[in-house]
């Protein structure tokens, strides 16, 4: 999932492997914004509304049937500029919502204080949202007088809470570093010709939170 595309429209891609899913930007004329969700074929998904918003969050939702299980991942870009309050999230959290927030708060290791960190503090027990980053900075500051930060979020609901790992990975062409998120779905499956035998199986399904291009 990347936030900030700086594309204008749905890019080309191998249809055979992958399911691309782009919004453009909500602001007109402004090609620096955009979602782009990219799905691999092996898991049957669809695009799924979102609760329209007037304060220029951007969101794109996908739903993936896994195992049986629907997992709907959330996309989202909180401009710098907009300011959240608390009532803005319940609507939102599905399973994964996963994003650049632009929300500092020393809960999720950063160093500074702001407003949609703090309302996004308020929100999460009343969403029964858990975050799970584990490590910080997200964000490396390329300008003079800014500070790194950690505003590229995943947040869960408890029903996958201890069925997902994440992880950072290293800078990949921008100053935001991508996050790894692992959500390993099982269920028991009955072995044939072996009685009364029951074995777990799991399937991995990983996804990469990118942040800016």
């Amino acid at each position: 999932m990347v936030q900030e595309t700086k594309i204008r429209k749905k890019p080309a891609y191998d249809e055979k492997a992958y399911d691309v899913y782009f919004e453009p930007s909500g602001e007109q004329g402004n090609a620096k914004r955009g979602l782009l969700t990219i799905a691999t074929t092996e898991i049957s998904s669809c695009q799924t509304p979102t609760p329209p918003n007037n304060k220029g969050v951007e969101t794109l939702a996908v739903s993936s049937q896994v195992e049986g299980r629907e997992v709907i991942l959330i996309n989202i870009y909180v401009p710098g500029e907009v300011m959240t309050a608390t009532a803005d999230w319940p609507a939102i959290l599905k399973v994964v919502i996963s994003g650049d927030f632009n929300a500092r708060s020393p809960i999720w290791l950063d160093t500074a204080h702001n407003t949609n960190g703090k309302t996004l503090e308020d929100a999460l027990p009343q969403i029964n949202g858990f975050l799970v980053n584990i490590d910080g900075p997200t964000s490396i500051a390329d300008r003079l007088r800014d500070s790194d930060s950690c505003i590229d979020l995943t947040i869960v609901t408890h029903e996958i809470l201890t069925e997902v790992g994440w992880k950072l990975l290293p800078l990949m062409g921008s100053n935001h570093l991508p996050a790894l998120t692992n959500i390993r779905l099982g269920r028991k499956v009955k072995q044939k010709r072996i009685p009364h035998s029951d074995t777990t199986s799991e399937r991995e399904m990983s996804s990469t939170m990118l942040g800016d291009l």
